[in-house]
């Protein structure tokens, strides 16, 4: 999950989507001083910013409540995937 103050969005890493990938290209954008990240171990992505919840993989409900106006001003985002590919990952 990515808040950014500086840029005013909001990222939601879902989870077996590359939200990864996005974070960590997307990092390189943020204000460590500012902004907050959940990061990745898996892809060394830093964590950065005050949040409660551990891991990475925060919900959309969570952030709005807990962070409700960034959630009411803020551009909202997420990658999803081909709901087939899906159904055949969880079927594997």
């Amino acid at each position: 999950m990515i808040i950014s103050r500086k840029h005013s969005f909001i990222f939601i890493k879902t989870k077996k989507t590359a939200g990864s990938s996005v974070e960590k290209y997307l990092v390189n954008y943020l204000d460590p001083n500012t902004d907050i990240c959940t990061g990745s171990k898996f892809d060394n992505t830093p964590q950065f910013g005050n949040f409660i919840e551990n891991g990475n993989h925060i919900s959309a409900s969570w952030v709005a409540k807990n962070y409700p106006d960034e959630w009411k001003h803020y551009f909202k985002f997420a990658v999803v995937r081909n709901p087939w590919d899906t159904m055949v990952s969880f079927y594997f």
